[in-house]
């Protein structure tokens, strides 16, 4: 991966800087990731991200982070709507119908639901009351079937009735996880985002929002929970969403929120 002549190389890709979105960082120091926001064909999402392996050492751009602020001054010198981007911006109400269509949007991020907050105790006892509750069945089952069957065999049974249990946990677990994954939370894209706040959906331009935030709230004693803050552009909270409802990590959300929003949104 390298800059060359206006142009990122990228695994065989060759981004002008007019197909760029935006750049966005994301990740613990030590494993730092750039995200590089274009409009990619589904099912790729729609950014190359690089990590440091990638770099072609150069002493213009020994790094990551020298790759961003480069990039980033040379973006702040033209609009994003040039070049082979340029078109009409949606309006909220056309981009809110083209979201709910599902039509696709160049750009566009789909975040889709999560499993939402969740009690740290449900979260075993679930697995094991299933566990238990197939033990036991598959044990009174057998003992009636067969009342002097031998220990092991009793043991076995109720081995088998646990895996069952479990099993069916699973592919009940997948089908709502299938089904989450079609119903989006969050949906960003270069001219603004649809969100499901605690007031309902609602629809923004990048201009009609300040800066996306990570909050971090204390649940009781020890537990603290991470969510997903929205202010407009004077700071006003319009809402804060829970971190388990983003079937995504939420660093790279406020990480491609914020690079829209610095990009198209000034």
């Amino acid at each position: 991966m390298s800059l060359k002549d206006g142009e990122l190389h990228i695994e065989g890709n060759v981004l002008a800087l007019s197909e760029i979105l935006g750049v966005a960082e994301h990740g613990a120091p030590r494993r730092r990731r750039l995200v590089v926001l274009t409009s990619r064909e589904p099912p790729a999402p729609p950014w190359f991200e690089l990590t440091p392996s990638m770099l072609e050492p150069s002493v213009e751009i020994p790094d990551l982070e020298t790759l961003a602020r480069t990039l980033r001054s040379r973006l702040e010198s033209q609009s994003y709507r040039r070049g082979r981007l340029a078109r009409v911006r949606l309006e909220r109400d056309e981009l809110e119908t083209a979201v709910l269509a599902r039509e696709e949007l160049p750009g566009a991020l789909s975040v889709p639901v999560g499993r939402g907050p969740r009690d740290p105790v449900s979260r075993v006892a679930e697995p094991l009351s299933a566990m238990s509750g197939g033990t036991t069945v598959a044990v009174l089952s057998f003992s009636l079937a067969w009342p002097h069957a031998p220990p092991g065999a009793i043991i076995a049974s109720g081995a088998v009735g646990a895996l069952v249990a479990t099993g069916v946990m699973y592919l009940v677990a997948r089908r709502g996880r299938r089904r989450r994954q079609r119903t989006r939370v969050l949906v960003l894209c270069p001219d603004g985002c649809v969100i499901g706040l605690p007031s309902g959906v609602r629809t923004f331009h990048w201009s009609e929002l300040g800066p996306f935030s990570i909050s971090v709230d204390r649940h009781g004693r020890f537990r603290r929970r991470r969510g997903l803050r929205v202010v407009d552009p004077d700071g006003e909270l319009l809402g804060t969403l829970d971190a388990s409802w983003f079937a995504q990590n939420l660093t790279l959300i406020v990480a491609v929120a914020n690079a829209y929003r610095e990009r198209v949104g000034s």
